[in-house]
């Protein structure tokens, strides 16, 4: 929030000049998220989440070095290019992270916990830019913001970023590791119960069925097998 948030319009707009530019470049960022929203979520429901937010996170940090290199030296594609691959990024870790703590999550107690921390987190991530905005104004004595001081507070928001990628790589393994822990703990299927119920089960025209005594009887009692020619 700090390096493409409410700060980063307003170095949009000392570079650009004017606020419309600065509408066409958050207006490209929010079609771009609109239009990935179907094939992401086709992606979410066609592979594993941890992995996909592993390779998730790989685009993130593409996106970030996007930005650590063109805030320094104002060059303006890269720094459009960064903001519209963390907003990709964004919009995937916003829809599958919260899948990924229900599934993790034991119990909808824990469940319920976790998703209330995360959506606590991340409404103190979006305050915490203008935060940082108004501590500096306050300090500065300075309402109007310049390239110099924009571009180390723009860049020191990554830091965040990239504290954030070693967590994320953590928590993704070990969704994995409690998933292979829960497989291997299902007992394996009984077959031999089936096996016992099929053999037991004969047939109607088995051997056994004609060998008894009422058929041997009922046999035996017919005229033919008498030796009994029946009168015209």
């Amino acid at each position: 929030e700090i390096s493409v948030g409410a700060l980063f319009d307003a170095y949009l707009l000392i570079i650009l000049g004017t606020n419309s530019m600065v509408g066409a470049v958050e207006t490209g960022k929010g079609l771009t998220t609109l239009l990935l929203a179907i094939p992401l979520g086709w992606t979410l429901d066609k592979w594993s989440i941890p992995r996909v937010l592993r390779y998730n996170t790989l685009v993130g940090c593409l996106g970030a070095l996007c930005l650590l290199l063109g805030y320094p030296s104002d060059t303006l594609w890269l720094v459009i290019t960064g903001c519209i691959i963390l907003a990709i990024h964004n919009q995937l870790v916003v829809t599958a992270f919260p899948v990924l703590l229900s599934q993790t999550s034991t119990s909808r107690t824990l469940n319920s916990v976790a998703q209330a921390n995360l959506q606590s987190a991340s409404s103190a991530g979006r305050t915490l830019g203008p935060l940082f905005q108004l501590v500096l104004i306050g300090i500065t004595r300075n309402a109007h913001w310049t390239e110099t001081e924009l571009h180390w507070l723009l860049v020191s928001g990554l830091a965040f970023f990239a504290m954030y990628v070693p967590l994320m790589y953590r928590v993704t393994v070990l969704h994995e590791a409690q998933h292979r822990q829960a497989e291997q703990s299902q007992p394996p299927q009984n077959s031999s119960s089936n096996e016992a119920t099929t053999t037991t089960s004969e047939p109607r025209n088995s051997p056994a069925a004609s060998s008894s005594p009422f058929s041997s009887s009922s046999s035996s009692s017919s005229p033919a097998a008498r030796g009994v020619t029946p009168k015209r």
